[in-house]
C-alpha cells in the first residue's frame, strides 16, 4: 500500500471497436403489441455533438479482469457481489476488520451504507480510495454520424415465446474512443496487475458495454502515450527502476518535478513488459490499509 504521492503514472492510447457497442438501459420497456417506434431501445446520449463511454463502464469490466488475473497469480480476492458473512469471498466493502484484498486496494471501494450508520471501525465503514483512475471516454460525432441498428428478438424463458421483436441502437465499429488511465502512488505490483490489464486490452481479451456475451463491445487498445511524474528527490524503485526504455523517454524537469514521456507504442510496450516481468509478489492474502 502507498502511503506517500510520490509518483503519477498517466497511460492513454485510442479503444478501437472491434465490434459494434451497446451502451444505454433496456427502454423504453417493449410490450406485446406496441408499434415499432417504441421498440428502438437508444444509446446513452447525453450529448449532441459527442458519444460516451463511461469511464465507471470501463473501470467495472478492467476490475473483473484483474480479479481473475489475481486470483491466477494465487492472492485472494473478494467478490464484490457476495455480502454474507459465511462466503469465503465476502466483499471487503461488508467485513468487520480492517483488511482489504489487493482487488479492491487497486480499484477502491465506497463503504456499504450499514459500516456508515454503524459507526464502526472498519473497512466497510470507511471504505477505500482507488489507485487506479479511469476517465471518460468522449469522441467527436462525424459530419453525417449515424448509430447503428441492431435487431433483437427476446424471449419470454418461461413460455419460451417470442416477446417482441426489438431494436437497438449501437455504435459501429471502427469507432475510436480516447482512453486514458492514471495511478496515482502504485506500488511495484499495483503496476505488474496494471500492464497485464492492459495486455488483455491490446489483445481484444476485454469487452465493454451490454450484450458483451452475444458479440457486442470487442475493443483494442492502441497504446499512444505513457508519462511517469515522479516528485521529490528520491524516485520509486518500483516505477523507475531498470527500466530498459529509459534513454528513449523525453525527460523533463522543474522544481519539484521530472517527467518522464514516451509516445512510440514500442517503447511504451517496453516499460509494460518490464513491469510485468517484476517478480514483486501480489499480496496472498487481505492486508492492513489503516
Amino acid at each position: 500500500m502507498s502511503t506517500t504521492m510520490s509518483h503519477i503514472v498517466t497511460v492513454e492510447g485510442g479503444l478501437v471497436l472491434m465490434s459494434p457497442l451497446r451502451i444505454g438501459g433496456r427502454s423504453p420497456h417493449a410490450d406485446k403489441g406496441a408499434s415499432d417506434a417504441n421498440n428502438v431501445m437508444p444509446l446513452y446520449d447525453v450529448f449532441e455533438k459527442y458519444l460516451v463511454l463511461p469511464g465507471s463502464s470501463l473501470k467495472g469490466v478492467c476490475r473483473a479482469q484483474v480479479e481473475r488475473i489475481a486470483r491466477v497469480m494465487g492472492s485472494k480476492v473478494c467478490d464484490p457481489t457476495q455480502t454474507a458473512v459465511s462466503s469465503p469471498r465476502r466483499s471487503c466493502a461488508h467485513k468487520e476488520d480492517l483488511y482489504v484484498c489487493p482487488a479492491c486496494q487497486l480499484f477502491g471501494f465506497s463503504p456499504s451504507r450499514e459500516g456508515q450508520q454503524s459507526g464502526a471501525k472498519s473497512v466497510k465503514a470507511k471504505g477505500h480510495k482507488s489507485v487506479i483512475l479511469f476517465s471518460d471516454a468522449l469522441t467527436v460525432k462525424p459530419d453525417g454520424w449515424r448509430c447503428g441498428i441492431r435487431s433483437v428478438t427476446p424471449l419470454n424463458h418461461f413460455s419460451q415465446e417470442v416477446v417482441v421483436p426489438l431494436q437497438e441502437q449501437v455504435v459501429p465499429s471502427g469507432t475510436c474512443f480516447p482512453f486514458s488511465i492514471q495511478l496515482h502512488g502504485p506500488v511495484a505490483w499495483h503496476l505488474r496487475l496494471t500492464a497485464f490489464l492492459l495486455r488483455d486490452l491490446m489483445r481484444e481479451r476485454i469487452s465493454v458495454g451490454a450484450a458483451s456475451s452475444r458479440g457486442l463491445g470487442s475493443v483494442r487498445l492502441d497504446l499512444r502515450r505513457l508519462v511517469i511524474e515522479t516528485y521529490g528527490v528520491s524516485e520509486d524503485e518500483a516505477v523507475m527502476r531498470d527500466i530498459p526504455n529509459l534513454g528513449t523517454a523525453q525527460t523533463t524537469n522543474d522544481l519539484f518535478t521530472r517527467v518522464y514521456e514516451w509516445t512510440d507504442a514500442t517503447a511504451i510496450e517496453g516499460v509494460l513488459r518490464h513491469w510485468a516481468d517484476n517478480q514483486a509478489p501480489l499480496p496472498e492474502s487481505e492486508v492492513k490499509v489503516v
